[in-house]
Order: structure tokens, then sequence, then C-alpha cells
């Protein structure tokens, strides 16, 4: 680490290699320091011990306080500005270490672990426990020590990645429900024509109800019964009930009877006979 006019900073510095992977523990005095990129393919960790400091790698700048932790690619350059003191435990993963707990197309992450997040006080005892052993702790609790960065780093990623999408998904599923329901008199409404009519697999259609705890199938005829039900409850509908059965995508009277009498135990015409206001439930 360095001044910005490219001056070494005076540090008390613990450094050695867990597992193969280097850490430090540092600690600095009132300064503003740029660490220069490293070897492409690294993956850097500076957990905060104590003090502050903001933090920019040419992204909008971050406050880093006790109990944060900061990850960067190591390629990156990094600018640090303290105001008072810093106490950092750096660690650099190399890419054999780290790769696997990236998304799809390879890219280091580059992310602050707040102390208040959900993961923070879990992290801040690992940590703060790992840097007080750190001169004295065996080869064989060094290697349980990065695996256990790894595992916690990975968790939290995949947190985030399930955090960022949730919402993509909901509105996904929202809009497919809604196609679903204005298209449920249509006999031909199935999982594949309704994958089709949105432009994905019915793999991922499947996999888009099941995170919901739904079935597509099972879904799309529990709508199509309960639009059955509603008319048959109505004391005033004359009509036939194969006729309803047709309106509403069934074209076969037997299975729409059976599933009919499956979902709320009786069949259609029972239903019908009894729409004087009495509730029944699905079963």
């Amino acid at each position: 680490m360095r001044a910005r006019g490219g001056q070494p900073i005076a540090v008390a510095q613990v450094a050695r290699p867990l597992d193969g992977v280097p850490v430090s523990s540092i600690q600095v005095g009132r300064c503003s320091a740029r660490r220069s990129p490293g070897e492409a393919g690294q993956l850097w960790l500076m957990y905060v011990v104590g003090g502050e400091a903001i933090a920019a790698d040419g992204a909008p700048r971050s406050r880093l306080s006790a109990g944060d932790l900061a990850i960067w690619p190591g390629d990156r350059a990094v600018s640090l500005h303290v105001p008072d003191s810093l106490h950092l435990l750096a660690m650099a993963l190399p890419p054999e270490r780290w790769a696997h707990l990236a998304g799809p197309a390879g890219e280091a992450p580059c992310l602050r672990i707040r102390h208040d997040s959900p993961i923070g006080p879990m992290l801040a005892g690992f940590f703060d426990g790992l840097g007080r052993q750190l001169p004295a702790i065996g080869d064989a609790d060094g290697a349980t020590a990065i695996n256990m960065v790894q595992a916690l780093v990975s968790r939290w990623l995949d947190g985030q990645r399930q955090h960022a999408a949730e919402p993509t998904r909901s509105r996904l599923l929202a809009r497919v429900l809604d196609y679903a329901d204005a298209h449920l008199g249509n006999a031909d409404l199935t999982p594949k024509a309704l994958a089709a009519a949105h432009g994905m697999s019915v793999r991922s259609l499947h996999l888009l109800f099941e995170r919901e705890g739904l079935r597509v199938a099972q879904w799309i005829r529990d709508r199509r019964l309960e639009r059955c039900r509603e008319t048959l409850a109505q004391p005033d509908w004359q009509g036939r009930i194969i006729d309803l059965a047709l309106q509403w995508g069934f074209n076969d009277p037997s299975h729409f009877s059976r599933a009919f009498r499956q979902r709320y135990g009786r069949a259609p015409r029972q239903a019908r006979h009894s729409a004087g206001g009495t509730r029944w439930a699905s079963r």
C-alpha cells in the first residue's frame, strides 16, 4: 500500500500464508493510499477490524467501518482514504479458490458486506477471531479457516443473486398468471403453449411455478374448476353443464366431472342443485 505520491506508508503488519492464501493483519494511521492492481484472477478480501476508511475503485465511493467486509477483483486498483486509523485483515484468494463462487460469466464480484447485514455478526466473529489467532494458527486450522471464508462468501453471494433475481421472477410469474387467467377458456392452453407464449422453455416455466410451490397444469385445471364452480353457485344460472365445461377448456365431460368431484367433494350437478347460498370448500 502506497501514498498517493508513491511513497510507502508506515504500517504495522503481521502476514503469513494460510493453506497457500496470503493473509495479513495491517494497521495504518491517517493517510490516503492506493493499492495497485495485483495478480489477474485474484480476489481480494478486506475485513475492517477497527477504524474506518473511504474506498473507491472507480465506482461510487463506499464507507467501510468496523465489521464490514469488502471484496474486489485483484486486478483492480483500490484507493483508500483513512481519516484517523484503520486496522484491516486482508487476504488474496487465487482463482482456483473463488472462481466457482462467481456467476455464469465467471466475473469477480465487487461488493461490500455490511456489519449490520444478516450475515454481518457471523463474519465479524469469524474474522475478529482469525485476526487474533493469525500469528499462532496451525496449518490444519489455517486450511479450515480458508475453507470457512469460501463457504461464508459463497453463501452470501448466493443469497444476493437470489434476492436480485426475485423481483424479475415475480414480475414474470405475474405476467404468466395473468395471461393464463385470460385464456382459461382455450382448451389448447397447456404448459407447452403457455411457455411458448412467453418465450421460455417448458422446463423454465415449471421452475418458475415450483419456486412458488405451484404446478403449471394443476394451477390451470384448478382455475378452470373455480370458474365453473362460481357459475354453478349462481341460483339463476340455467345453462347446461356440458357447455359450461367446454366454455372453460374441458373437452371431456367425464374428466371434468371427476376433477370437479375430486376438488370440491361433490359432482357438478349436485353443486348446481345446492346453489342456494351454501358454501363449500375445495379439497
